[in-house]
């Protein structure tokens, strides 16, 4: 798949959960652009027709956070989890984001 946005990103349904999605990004990629992106690709749209995922979540704080552990080991443990209209989103380290979409 091209990606939407100059990510890396590849999208992984999960088998087990239909509204689940496991989503691998380029270590050097910011993790709010690999939100993004992701989500554009699961809504099949541009990612400038999305809401602004600064309405959720501060942005710049969130790269901040991912990078701060990405320079402390390659498999720094935290959890960050927030809401971005009606998906689940949790990065639990760098490289990795679980992505669940709302029931429809």
């Amino acid at each position: 798949m091209t990606p939407l946005l100059e990510t890396d990103v590849e999208l992984v349904e999960q088998k087990s959960n239909a509204n689940v999605y496991e989503v691998a990004y380029g270590r050097t990629d910011r993790p709010t652009l690999a939100v993004v992106d992701a989500l554009a690709r699961i809504e099949s749209v541009d990612p400038s027709e999305l809401s602004p995922l600064h309405d959720a979540i501060d942005t710049d704080a969130l790269d901040r956070l991912v990078d701060h552990a990405r320079g402390r080991t390659p498999e720094a443990a935290f959890t960050v989890t927030f809401t971005f209209d009606g998906y689940e989103i949790e990065i639990d380290h760098p490289g990795r984001i679980r992505i669940e979409a709302p029931a429809r």
